[in-house]
């Protein structure tokens, strides 16, 4: 299963930012694709990329493609599959064809949704109002993302992370193994196989 809205190419350059720290000067390009315009997804995508330029001192820049710039959903969708855009906010009717799946292993919650191999898989914020929430990571903008990988994919992070000495802590779901990490604003990243 792959995440729709961000690649794992976003996994590998969060994990390549904490190993490098300020020996990266230089800039990344983030592609950010919306079949929609002049809404809220747009209007989102212009506060994000303001928050990431800011946050990242311009070693970060965000490039905004609303209105299918970059292609119809399956197209970027698929883009974010192979890394050549890293992120993209499919409209809703898009996730119609998703199956729930593993809702027998994990309960309500996450919600993973799959249409063949693909799919998403959503956590809950534990706060609407982010200004009630003391730790701003917990609201409704993110609490994490998650990559699906294949096993030997899932055992190469692992090294990667070892030998960037990334810290990370590893889970055994029962139906999965997980390995998390955080990037430098701490979100928390994880990386999945139900390969066991």
């Amino acid at each position: 299963m792959r995440i729709i809205t961000i690649s794992s190419a976003a996994v590998l350059a969060a994990a390549g930012m904490l190993a490098a720290g300020p020996a990266l000067a230089q800039q990344f390009t983030m592609k950010i694709s919306s079949p929609t315009i002049n809404d809220v997804q747009h209007q989102w995508m212009r506060v994000f990329k303001a928050a990431v330029e800011a946050r990242s001192g311009g070693r970060v820049k965000v490039e905004l493609y609303p209105a299918n710039q970059l292609g119809q959903i399956p197209a970027t969708v698929e883009g974010v599959a192979l890394g050549t855009i890293e992120m993209t906010l499919p409209a809703v009717g898009f996730l119609i064809g998703l199956e729930r799946r593993f809702e027998e292993a994990w309960g309500d919650y996450p919600i993973v949704m799959l249409a063949g191999e693909s799919g998403v898989a959503l956590f809950p914020a534990s706060s609407a109002d982010p200004v009630a929430v003391h730790d701003k990571r917990n609201t409704v903008t993110m609490r994490h993302f998650a990559f699906r990988v294949d096993r030997e994919n899932f055992k190469r992070a692992q090294e990667r992370m070892r030998w960037a000495g990334v810290e990370f802590t590893r889970e055994d779901h029962g139906v999965s193994h997980s390995i998390y990490i955080r990037d430098p604003d701490g979100h928390e990243i994880e990386i999945t196989t139900y390969d066991l």
